[in-house]
């Protein structure tokens, strides 16, 4: 193998190294490249609750929004200050239909958290909704939506 000098790119430290593919940075630094990851990592899930509440509050508040129409079109508000939301979505890592643990930060997955309504025709309160999968949120929706005009679907 050969042996290069490099220079790192963040402190300008000349280093030996054989592998080509991390010489970008001198040991030292690369430790610290690896923590800030992880701090973003952890602070990108952390907004996934604030996230989820702003989603909530586009479709009950936004003419624009696309699902507006289902939501605040039929008077469904958000009753839930972001702080409590969050804390209430942080708190919950289990479904409460099939009780599996959830994946945190994977939404597309078939185990991504959703919130859902226990009452559909209510409002979103701390005490009318729910932490479930993805699997168990697609279930339960395709169980309210019933056949309406020229055979598509209209929720119920």
């Amino acid at each position: 193998m050969k042996t290069e000098f490099v220079t790192c790119e963040i402190c300008c430290y000349e280093f030996s190294t054989t592998k080509w593919w991390c010489a970008r940075f001198c040991p030292q630094c690369r430790k610290n490249q690896i923590k800030v990851r992880a701090k973003r990592y952890k602070q990108k899930y952390a907004k996934s609750g604030y996230n989820a509440w702003s989603q909530i509050k586009q479709r009950c508040t936004n003419i624009k929004d696309k699902d507006y129409e289902f939501y605040g079109a039929r008077g469904i508000k958000l009753l839930i200050s972001s702080y409590e939301f969050i804390k209430f979505y942080s708190s919950n890592n289990m479904c409460c239909v099939c009780n599996i643990e959830l994946e945190i930060g994977n939404h597309k997955s078939k185990y991504g958290k959703c919130v859902d309504r226990i009452d559909s025709k209510d409002h979103y309160r701390l005490d009318n909704i729910r932490i479930v999968c993805r699997s168990c949120n697609t279930k339960q929706s395709a169980k309210k939506q019933i056949r309406g005009y020229h055979g598509r679907y209209k929720r119920a």
